[in-house]
């Protein structure tokens, strides 16, 4: 999950098979990963149906 953040942060946009395929899992644990961030670490993440990536909106702080 920290790779996905770091990846969101960095302002790229991706979709769940190409990052799954870089990181060597299921595109469900990425799609559940997302979830996760937007529901419980406050990450605005948005999904581009023209572009079919993700994107990140807004994201908490970074923390130490």
């Amino acid at each position: 999950m920290r790779n996905l953040a770091e990846h969101l942060r960095s302002g790229r946009r991706f979709n769940t098979l190409s990052f799954s395929s870089d990181w060597e899992v299921s595109p469900k644990t990425i799609r559940r990963d997302i979830e996760f961030m937007r529901d419980r670490l406050g990450y605005v993440i948005e999904f581009d149906f023209a572009a079919n990536s993700y994107r990140l909106l807004d994201a908490p702080k970074p923390s130490l």
